[in-house]
């Protein structure tokens, strides 16, 4: 949509800001996921590949700029095969494998609420773009849409994945 003062306007109301500090669940504090510490770098590192590999390809990269397709760079030759790795063996790389088993670190430092706050609250931030709604007349009517990274989408899936009983 047109970014005019009227669309600013509906996207205040529609996504007001946050008037205080939000308090973060009890959950979070470290009872979400189950504890890495009895894991081995490798583990870690394949589990990490893994989630990696279920981002979707072809899709816009979140507000700091990090595409999908970086992240499942990183990921090939580690953690459960895709159906392309079983056709033609993909070539690992050695730092890749590092950088996923410190992201999987930071995955459990994240979720387990050990971060700083001011961390949380940026890596927890999202970009709010309007998106153009079918209107009639002459007004533009447009809707809030919040784009997040995806390493932290990765980070929540987790989250959701071991909790889906729970939740339920």
């Amino acid at each position: 949509a047109k970014f005019t003062h009227d669309v600013q306007r509906q996207m205040v109301e529609k996504h007001p800001r946050q008037r205080g500090p939000v308090l973060l669940p009890a959950v979070h504090r470290g009872h979400c996921v189950p504890d890495i510490a009895p894991m081995t770098d490798a583990e870690l590192r394949d589990e990490m590949a893994t989630e990696i590999k279920g981002l979707k390809r072809l899709v816009s990269p979140g507000p700091f700029g990090m595409r999908n397709e970086f992240l499942l760079s990183l990921a090939t030759g580690y953690g459960k095969k895709t159906p392309l790795e079983s056709l033609q063996p993909a070539v690992r790389c050695p730092e890749a494998g590092e950088a996923l088993s410190s992201m999987a670190r930071l995955q459990d430092y994240y979720l387990r609420g050990s971060l700083p706050p001011w961390f949380v609250k940026v890596w927890g931030g999202l970009h709010v773009v309007p998106l153009r709604k079918p209107s009639t007349g002459d007004r533009v009517q447009a809707r809030p849409i919040g784009i997040g990274d995806s390493l932290r989408r990765v980070f929540h899936k987790k989250v959701m994945t071991h909790n889906k009983g729970p939740m339920a």
